[in-house]
C-alpha cells in the first residue's frame, strides 16, 4: 500500500444525502473510542455541553451546535473490549457506545493504535458488528450513520524511541489497511437507503505533513515534530495541545461529520488563540488535497475551494 497515493474517489455513493451545515443541530453523536478521540471531545461536560472542542468547531462553521454529544472513551481500549461491556455498564463512559445506540444518529468509532496488530478480516468483522447495531437500532430504530476515525497518530512506537521513517510509514500503512478492509466489508452489508460508512484518514494527513517537512515544503524544518507532545501516560507521542494540533483534531472531526471544506474551518482554536497564519494556510491546503484524493472518506468534495 502506498500511504501517500492519490486515488480518484469512485466510492462516494451514498444512500441518503450528506449531512449539511444547515442541519448540524440535528446531529446526535456518540464517540466510542480511546485516547485518540479525547482531543476531539476535550472540554468540560458532555451531551449538550457547549464547551467541548467538537461543539465549538461545529458552531463556528454552522452557527449551530449538535443536539448532544456523548463522549464514550476508555484510554487504550479496543473496540472489541467496549463491545463486550455488559449492559450493566451502559451508563459508564465506555459502555455508552454499545448500549445507547438508540439515543444517537451518528457513531464516531475508533480503535486503539494497537489495532495495527489485528488481522484485517478480524478487525473488519468487529467494525461490522458496530455498524449492524447502529444501522438497526440507532436513532430510536430509524438507523444511524457510522464514521470511522483512525486513532493512529503516534510518532513513537515505544518509550524513548525515535521512530524511524520506515517504521512510521509501515505502522500507518498496516493501520490503514485494517480500516480500509473494514470499510469495504461494512459497505457491502449496508442496508438500502443508509449512507455509506465514511472514514477520516488522519495518518494520511500526518504522513503528508511529515514528508513535506522533510522536503522543506512545510512552514518550518520542525513543523511535523512540533505538532506532537509526549504523552506521559502511554510513553508514546500524540498530537499535542498546541493550537495548530488542536485545530487539526477539531477540524478533521468537523469535516467528516458535516462535509464542510477545510477552507470553512475557523482561523482560531477553541481557546480563541490566534493561529500562525502561515501554518494555518498550509494545513488547510494539506487537508484539502489529502481528503479530495483519498478514496474512502465518503465526502462530497466537488464544491470545495482550495484555500
Amino acid at each position: 500500500m502506498n500511504l501517500t497515493c492519490a486515488v480518484n474517489n469512485t466510492d462516494k455513493s451514498v444512500g441518503v444525502p450528506a449531512q449539511t451545515l444547515a442541519a448540524v443541530n440535528t446531529l446526535k453523536i456518540m464517540g466510542s473510542g480511546n485516547s485518540g478521540l479525547d482531543p476531539v471531545f476535550e472540554g468540560a461536560g458532555d451531551k449538550t455541553a457547549n464547551t467541548n472542542r467538537l461543539q465549538w468547531f461545529l458552531y463556528q462553521v454552522s452557527g449551530q451546535r449538535a443536539a448532544y454529544v456523548y463522549n464514550s472513551t476508555i484510554a487504550g481500549s479496543f473496540m472489541s473490549a467496549r463491545w463486550a461491556m455488559a449492559q450493566a455498564d451502559g451508563d459508564s463512559y465506555g459502555g455508552q457506545g454499545r448500549w445507547h445506540a438508540a439515543d444517537v444518529n451518528t457513531l464516531l468509532l475508533t480503535d486503539s493504535s494497537g489495532a495495527a496488530s489485528i488481522e484485517p478480516n478480524v478487525f473488519a468483522s468487529q467494525v461490522l458488528e458496530w455498524c449492524k447495531l447502529y444501522w438497526a437500532s440507532g436513532d430510536g430504530g430509524a438507523g444511524a450513520d457510522v464514521v470511522l476515525w483512525s486513532a493512529q497518530l503516534r510518532r513513537g512506537l515505544a518509550s524513548g524511541d525515535t521512530v524511524t521513517l520506515t517504521d512510521w510509514t509501515n505502522f500507518c500503512s498496516r493501520h490503514l489497511l485494517r480500516y480500509e478492509t473494514a470499510l469495504t466489508l461494512a459497505n457491502a452489508y449496508r442496508p438500502a437507503g443508509r449512507r455509506a460508512v465514511r472514514f477520516m484518514p488522519l495518518p494520511v494527513i500526518m504522513e503528508r505533513i511529515r514528508l513535506d517537512t522533510l522536503a522543506g515544503l512545510a512552514p518550518s524544518a520542525t513543523f511535523f515534530d512540533d505538532l506532537y507532545n509526549q504523552d506521559v501516560n502511554t510513553d508514546t507521542f500524540h498530537l499535542g495541545n498546541k493550537p495548530l494540533a488542536k485545530w487539526i483534531m477539531g477540524g478533521a472531526a468537523t469535516i467528516i461529520l458535516t462535509g464542510c471544506s477545510p477552507a470553512q474551518l475557523p482561523a482560531t482554536a477553541e481557546d480563541l488563540v490566534a493561529l500562525d497564519a502561515t501554518g494555518l494556510l498550509y494545513l488547510r491546503r494539506v487537508m484539502h488535497d489529502t481528503l479530495k484524493s483519498y478514496r474512502y472518506t465518503g465526502l462530497d468534495t466537488s464544491g470545495w475551494i482550495r484555500a
